[in-house]
């Protein structure tokens, strides 16, 4: 679902996916929301499994300290056992990230840590394809991937 609802723009600043097999009752699935019309900025991660859940809020500066907590479900279903770690106010994931990418390139590695030239290709048929089934469907041609240029 694709929206836009506050800025003037026909780009959406709301969408909201269920991602999963649609005929499956027991196959995995996942939830996602962003906008660009929320007041507050805010970064919010939730996993849920089977006896836990996994919470990630923040992402420091104006989205607030990073913290994980970890909820555990005890046998008899009462309160959960939770674990807090929280994070210095100095976000260097992106920084971290960047050294891992460039030295598996520089290393030759086929597949860098984090997926490869498939699973890019992959996510972005769900793109794709998000585009397509909603509104801005016109737009389609707008968000295409360039063909790569060979030298």
């Amino acid at each position: 679902m694709l929206r836009t609802h506050f800025w003037d723009t026909q780009v959406e600043d709301n969408a909201a996916l269920i991602l999963g097999e649609a005929r499956s009752r027991t196959g995995p699935w996942a939830m996602l929301h962003v906008s660009w019309t929320e007041w507050k900025n805010l970064f919010s991660l939730e996993i849920y499994c089977r006896t836990a859940k996994i919470q990630v809020d923040g992402l420091v500066r104006s989205y607030g300290p990073q913290r994980v907590r970890i909820f555990k479900m005890g046998p008899d279903l009462g309160p959960p056992q939770v674990e807090e770690i929280s994070y210095p106010d100095e976000d260097r994931s992106w920084e971290r990230e960047w050294e891992s990418f460039s030295g598996a390139i520089r290393a030759g590695e086929e597949r860098p840590p984090g997926g490869g030239l498939n699973d890019a290709r992959y996510a972005w048929r769900q793109v794709e394809a998000a585009y397509a089934a909603g509104p801005y469907a016109r737009m389609r041609e707008a968000v295409q991937p360039r063909e790569a240029v060979s030298s």
